[in-house]
């Protein structure tokens, strides 16, 4: 296979892990570029209400409903777009899109075609995801896709933060009119001149984009026609059952964290700056960490182990962030603390092994597809959690806090209980398949061994 003959041959070896790192920097300067685009929007909320005369009802559909469905649908058509086409002049023109729609929304006349700009860049940033995933997982070798994957996940839970940093100061130059020598600036108010300028910098990934090839390695490593070994030997269900574990585990991340500052206030009495601190402890923490240790850990088990170890340490990890995710339940703010610290960093690892899973599961031809409908459940499972959380926790009215955290600790348990039960049931039933497989002497399906 592929990976045998990189490590045979160690300038070939050398050369592949150049080429990765290459995609992994440039993807990386795509998602930090591409958070300019997104996340100022919200920084801007009260200007942009007093522009347009509107209520924070109709602000809500410019960050909600008008952002989140153009996103689900085209994470799946972009993964089946990804599959046909190159994913770098794909991701090229999906930059220009999300950058014409930044310069449109900074200029937009009126509502509705703010609104109207915001679902382009809402299209465009949809399709990225699939994308990415699938590149990064084609420009390393199975051995080292955890590490290439969990580093890809660092940059996209700390980038946002980087980003944000960009924009306050892009904003703030706005303000002291640091760009009025830019054409289009005089006349505008400042918030739509940093959105401008904010925008225009969404640019800057293309000409690094443009010098890299798009290299498909499941078409080396697969028979002629494409297919992998993982699409003849694994039903569907198998496939099914991993991406919806990753929805799972994203619905109970966004009711953790969704519902935290207000649980920190209500029933702990934090105050705006303890939340505010601990927040981003737990964030930081778990989005550096998490990814970082899942790298790590399924590189060196998947090359020994192959995917039975990868659904494992899924399994453990949520086993083990039950009785962590419980302490919503109980009165200290420290053991709560404490007890996010931990299960974050597992949580984040489980996330990122997750995906991992699914990418190995997946035929060349088929992954980007599967990707970007796996990315797709898991936004819809998010977008559903606060109100999940906010229902279930009606239930324990009498409860400290409203019962918020009583609602949090109910559902997350619960979440990661099934998926226990998920995981354990796909490793059995991988762990008889192999072994019907060395007794009829047939090779390996591709994914159930380090080799793929």
């Amino acid at each position: 296979m592929g990976h045998d003959n990189e490590n045979s041959n160690p300038e070939i070896a050398r050369t592949s892990l150049r080429y990765g790192i290459s995609v992994l920097l440039v993807v990386a300067l795509v998602s930090i570029t591409l958070n300019l685009v997104t996340l100022p929007f919200a920084q801007v909320a009260n200007e942009i209400s007093e522009t347009y005369a509107i209520d924070d009802v109709k602000f809500s559909l410019l960050i909600g409903v008008f952002f989140a469905i153009p996103i689900t649908l085209m994470s799946v058509a972009g993964g089946w777009l990804s599959d046909r086409l190159s994913r770098r002049n794909l991701l090229m023109i999906a930059i220009v899109a999300w950058t014409v729609g930044g310069i449109w929304t900074a200029l937009a006349p009126s509502y509705e075609q703010m609104a109207a700009a915001r679902m382009l860049v809402a299209a465009a940033v949809g399709i990225k995801f699939p994308l990415t995933m699938t590149w990064i997982n084609d420009a390393f070798p199975a051995h080292q896709r955890a590490r290439a994957i969990g580093a890809l996940f660092v940059v996209l839970n700390i980038g946002p933060a980087t980003s944000a940093a960009i924009a306050g100061m892009v904003l703030q130059g706005a303000e002291e009119n640091v760009f009025s020598w830019l054409p289009m600036v005089p006349g505008l108010a400042p918030w739509r001149t940093g959105l401008l300028v904010l925008a225009l910098l969404a640019v800057v990934p293309l000409p690094f984009l443009a010098l890299l090839k798009d290299a498909r390695r499941g078409q080396a490593e697969g028979p002629a026609n494409g297919k992998t070994a993982a699409t003849r030997s694994y039903p569907i269900w198998i496939i099914g059952a991993l991406v919806v574990s990753a929805a799972l585990l994203g619905l109970a991340d966004t009711a953790t964290l969704g519902w935290l500052p207000a649980v920190l206030k209500r029933q702990y009495d934090y105050s705006a700056e303890q939340v505010g601190f601990t927040f981003a402890l737990i964030v930081m923490t778990a989005g550096i960490a998490g990814p970082l240790l899942a790298g790590f850990l399924d590189d060196r088990l998947h090359k020994r182990y192959g995917l039975i170890a990868s659904l494992v340490t899924c399994g453990i990890a949520c086993a083990l962030c039950a009785p962590l995710i419980a302490a919503f339940a109980q009165p200290s703010a420290y053991i709560l603390v404490g007890a996010l610290l931990v299960s974050g960093v597992i949580s984040v690892m489980a996330m990122t092994v997750a995906y991992v899973a699914i990418q190995s599961l997946l035929s060349a031809d088929t992954r980007g597809a599967g990707t970007g409908l796996a990315h797709a459940l898991e936004n819809l499972s998010r977008a559903a959690a606060p109100t999940i959380v906010a229902s279930v926790a009606l239930l324990y009215t009498q409860a400290p806090g409203d019962g918020l955290g009583m609602g949090v600790a109910t559902v997350c348990v619960a979440i990661y209980l099934v998926n226990c039960v998920l995981y354990a049931g796909l490793t059995l039933n991988l762990v008889r398949r192999k072994r019907r497989t060395a007794m009829a002497g047939a090779p390996e399906p591709a994914g159930s061994s380090g080799i793929q």
